[in-house]
């Protein structure tokens, strides 16, 4: 059976928070957009598509092995934008600081050589990482925007304790997330 996979670090719920206050003004200015769950924002580290049960497994074990060597990262996310372009406006992030990337940039690069290693295949092995959470997403058939929508101001930030291997059911109108594995980081 093959299933929608990806690797993620879920929020604090401190984090939740604060996206949700920042974004309340903006479900009712922005009715072109579809405002996602709270329970559902995350931020992905790795997308893997579609994967059978025996990568499943394989994409576990090397949680297992790689999440455990990194201290537990500072995430701060700093600005909402349109993402992923203001050009091309498909969706509303909170984006991560730079030295967010930076700091998951080396977790990402691991991941990625150990799952190829195992033989686990995906795509975008090459794409820049950019540390967001999906906040809204442009509802289909209707337009964009201007791109020179005014967003609040956010500083959020966190310690995740771990990374954890999710699936996705795609419906109509909404996804479904479930968590497979926890991975914790280490706390050196």
């Amino acid at each position: 059976m093959k299933r929608r996979i990806f690797i993620a670090i879920n929020l604090s719920e401190s984090v939740r928070k604060g996206i949700a206050r920042a974004t309340a003004p903006l479900i009712g200015a922005m009715p072109n957009y579809r405002f996602l769950q709270p329970e559902w924002w995350h931020i992905t580290l790795l997308f893997l598509g579609s994967q059978d049960d025996d990568m499943v497994a394989r994409t576990i074990d090397v949680l297992n092995n790689v999440i455990i060597r990194f201290p537990e990262p500072m995430i701060e996310l700093t600005e909402f934008s349109l993402a992923p372009t203001a050009a091309r406006p498909r969706m509303i992030w909170a984006r991560g600081s730079e030295a967010t990337a930076v700091e998951l940039a080396p977790v990402q690069e691991l991941l990625k050589n150990s799952l190829d290693q195992a033989g686990v295949r995906f795509e975008n092995k090459e794409k820049r990482f950019c540390p967001h959470v999906t906040v809204a997403r442009l509802k289909k058939g209707l337009p964009a925007p201007p791109a020179t929508v005014s967003f609040p101001k956010i500083n959020l930030s966190f310690h995740p304790e771990a990374v954890e291997c999710w699936e996705s059911n795609l419906a109509p109108g909404k996804a479904k997330y479930r968590a497979l594995s926890f991975h914790r980081f280490n706390d050196f």
